[in-house]
């Protein structure tokens, strides 16, 4: 099995797990957030440790989502130049915006895990957790968005050097 095999399979298979983990996440959100809603309409006080909770699984629901989306090019991007272009100068100018996201990806990372030993010592105030497992999904999510980045990278570098048809035609 080829390498591009094997990386396209792992891709996959991640891209499932995070489907799964969206899902997952967004229910214990809602349960979260409507037990936070019917305790306090019940008892007029608050459950802090449930408010906690639901943003730090809205923080790791964002993260994950953000793969999804960039995988699936579903993200907000400003597109109206790329849409202009045609032919090379099109790729080439994809291939610079996925090179942009890569170095963003290694900067993101470099920051997370600058800030790892510090969020391994502070204890969230309500829930007690540990803050080093909320931000953990930081530096995944940039790896993943990476493993993503790369391969697009590739094909970007692939279409340049074998443009398809419609590229070809293109003055």
């Amino acid at each position: 099995m080829s390498f591009s095999l094997l990386y396209d399979k792992a891709l996959r298979l991640a891209r499932a797990i995070l489907e799964l983990m969206v899902t997952l996440l967004f229910a214990i959100m809602v349960i979260l957030v409507f037990s936070q809603v019917w305790v306090r309409f019940l008892t007029d006080s608050a459950l802090t440790w449930s408010e906690e909770l639901a943003r730090f699984v809205m923080a790791w629901l964002v993260y994950t989502a953000c793969v999804l989306a960039y995988a699936d090019n579903a993200h907000i991007i400003v597109d109206a130049l790329v849409r202009a272009l045609k032919g090379k100068v099109k790729i080439a100018t994809q291939l610079a915006s996925q090179i942009c996201v890569l170095a963003f990806v290694i900067i993101a990372i470099l920051g997370a895990i600058e800030r790892m030993p510090s969020a391994a010592f502070t204890i969230a105030p309500a829930s007690d957790i540990v803050m080093a497992h909320v931000f953990i999904i930081i530096p995944v999510s940039m790896i993943l968005l990476g493993l993503i980045a790369l391969r697009q990278i590739w094909q970007s570098i692939m279409a340049l050097k074998n443009p398809p048809p419609e590229v070809k035609a293109t003055p």
